[in-house]
């Protein structure tokens, strides 16, 4: 993950997660399914994960000022782009615990 601040300072975080084989054609409705039912927590975030990449997503970008997040694909344009819902954090505690 990289995380890039206001100022453009930038900060890249590692995780622990697979590599994901992107596919090649974009398919926004499964994006769009694949999001919906992570931020409800019905599913984890290695399978939205495996989801959007074979709905060819290749990275997606976060934009807390705008908040907006756009899905982008191999050909690093975006495929869809939706508005962030916030999250109090009585329910986050209870979607992650």
């Amino acid at each position: 993950m990289t995380l890039v601040d206001s100022e453009g300072n930038i900060r890249i975080i590692e995780g622990e997660y697979s590599l994901k084989r992107v596919n090649l054609r974009a398919n926004e409705d499964l994006i769009r399914a694949a999001s919906s039912r992570h931020f409800a927590g019905e599913i984890g975030y290695e399978e939205y994960c495996s989801l959007v990449a074979s709905a060819g997503v290749y990275k997606w970008i976060v934009d807390i000022k705008q908040m907006t997040r756009k899905y982008v694909g191999l050909s690093d344009k975006v495929i869809l782009s939706e508005e962030i819902t916030p999250v109090n954090s009585s329910e986050r505690a209870w979607r992650y615990n």
